[in-house]
């Protein structure tokens, strides 16, 4: 009988560039479509390699997005240019910010008529002949975050896309046990699993309550009135942008939004009802004692609102600037060179350390993935998005769960076959070359600090 065909396009050994294929037969889906800035010079993204995406054609029947961030997200719109009649499949949340990103990129009209099927979480979509998929609710650091439950004739996977288990939310995500255990109850055949915070062996995760709280403290210590504060965060995690505003008002003070994304991906939120706040209010720059900046650039992205004001002459104000984000991998000596530049200026930078709780992650930690794991109980298990040490160390717990065949892949475009019965078969089906294209945008940050330092650049 017809085999279950994975292979990995993107997304292991590195942080971005996420896409998965799944095939059965001669009809095949693809799970996002993401990117991934240069490590060294953030003006240029890199893609996963399409050429064997491509070589499909017909045979490929739907793009399928988890969520919203870039590196799941990031390459939408250069796929959908280059395949104007695969459906794409995500849920109205993800629609809308690609759409946003469509129109930031000039694109709405050339992608007006895409097939783009927006759909609700917990029910199962038929796609193609061959494949039913649904999207599921779990909690991470976006909103409408989804695991891609997939049904073939010859066995089912789950795919986790990223996902943690939040033990006390603060929003209208709930991770969906129910259904899980459900599908459990069915038997699984594969568990393809991100392995990101698989390092972090804490016990005891800690909730957005948690870290909501300790802002709250952090700021009524910190503040007087003659001081700005900043806070930098992702500007898609709507949750900590809702705790921040709220605080904001509990400080006497006018939360405002500075930067593309944090203003475009807030009004999105705001759209949905799952922004709080009832305005969404760009200022100039940075420099107001009765308000709170809620500011793009907590990676140190090229002329985000962080980088340039990092840039500009330093503030004659005392200034507290927090971090409520994680480093991604891979970029923690620009994070580092840019704390070390605002430092010397003479503010204060608050970080999540052993003193300050200022963020938790979007990823699974540990504990959270065993549980899945004792639940779906999976026959195969395929951990990605992660490095060497993330990938080995999942399939190491996979192991001593003594799930029956846990499989370390090996590098993009290795395809893994099997199905609910048969041992699964690995085979290098092609060695991908990234494809790396330089950025020519102009942020709205940039426009910004040339206005308020009356400094005008040309064009990059």
């Amino acid at each position: 009988m017809s085999q279950i065909k994975f292979i990995p396009v993107g997304g292991i050994y590195e942080f971005g560039n996420q896409g998965y294929l799944y095939g059965f037969e001669d009809e095949w889906i693809l799970i996002d479509a993401g990117s991934q800035f240069s490590s060294t010079d953030k003006t240029y993204h890199s893609y996963p390699d399409y050429s064997f995406v491509d070589s499909l054609g017909d045979k490929l029947k739907a793009l399928i997005i988890t969520h919203n961030h870039e590196d799941h997200l990031g390459g939408i719109t250069r796929f959908m240019m280059s395949h104007p009649h695969i459906p794409v499949y995500c849920t109205p949340f993800v629609e809308s910010h690609i759409w946003l990103k469509a129109s930031q990129q000039d694109l709405r009209l050339k992608l007006k008529r895409h097939p783009l099927h927006s759909c609700y979480q917990g029910h199962l979509i038929p796609v193609g002949d061959k494949f039913k998929i649904e999207f599921i609710s779990v909690n991470h650091s976006t909103p409408e975050s989804s695991m891609i439950y997939i049904e073939t004739p010859n066995g089912n996977v789950l795919h986790t896309g990223d996902w943690r288990y939040e033990r006390n939310p603060i929003g209208k995500d709930r991770m969906n046990w129910a259904r899980l255990n459900e599908i459990a109850q069915k038997g699984l055949t594969a568990l393809v699993a991100d392995s990101t915070g698989i390092l972090n062996e804490t016990k005891n995760p800690l909730s957005e309550a948690d870290v909501k709280k300790s802002l709250y403290s952090i700021f009524q210590k910190t503040v007087h009135k003659d001081k700005v504060i900043i806070a930098t965060t992702f500007s898609t995690h709507t949750d900590r942008i809702n705790a921040l505003c709220e605080i904001a008002h509990n400080l006497g003070r006018d939360p405002k939004f500075v930067g593309t994304g944090m203003q475009a991906n807030s009004g999105v939120s705001k759209k949905y009802g799952l922004l709080h706040e009832k305005r969404i209010v760009g200022e100039g720059w940075m420099n107001n004692p009765n308000s709170f900046y809620i500011a793009t650039g907590c990676q140190a992205e090229v002329n985000s609102a962080m980088d340039l004001f990092a840039q500009g002459a330093p503030l004659k104000r005392p200034t507290c600037i927090l971090f409520s984000a994680r480093v991604i991998p891979g970029e923690e000596e620009k994070v580092a060179a840019m704390k070390a530049v605002l430092r010397a200026k003479g503010y204060d930078l608050i970080e999540n350390d052993a003193t300050h709780l200022t963020h938790v992650s979007g990823h699974a930690p540990r504990v959270d993935t065993e549980h899945l794991i004792r639940l779906m109980k999976p026959r195969i298990y395929i951990p990605i998005h992660g490095n060497e040490d993330h990938l080995k160390a999942n399939v190491r717990l996979g192991q001593e769960l003594r799930v029956p065949c846990p499989i370390l892949l090996k590098k993009c475009g290795e395809q893994i076959s099997f199905s609910k019965t048969s041992e699964p078969i690995s085979e290098q089906l092609y060695t991908p070359v990234k494809v790396v294209v330089h950025s020519k945008e102009r942020s709205f940050e940039k426009r910004i600090f040339e206005k308020s330092t009356g400094k005008n650049r040309k064009r990059t």
